[in-house]
């Protein structure tokens, strides 16, 4: 089920892509598609650390730190 929803997701937009394409500086979109994957990157860089304290942790607060970005002293 999760496949056929990324499917249908990525599906729905290519066309609000083509569209942000058509009608703006494709320098400016660039960067701005460059920086949006590059913060996903960072921010699962800096929170592996929280899933090798996932025993201090819980599933909750790991959750909790996701969110927040605090981590757990160990």
């Amino acid at each position: 089920m999760a496949y056929l929803t990324t499917f249908i997701v990525m599906l729905a937009l290519v066309p609000v892509f083509g569209w942000a394409v058509a009608r703006s500086d494709r320098r400016q979109l660039l960067g701005a598609v460059h920086g949006f994957f590059a913060l996903i990157a960072l921010n699962l860089a800096l929170l592996v650390p929280a899933f090798l304290a996932q025993q201090c942790l819980g599933a909750f607060a790991l959750g909790v730190v996701f969110l927040s970005g605090a981590a757990c002293p160990v």
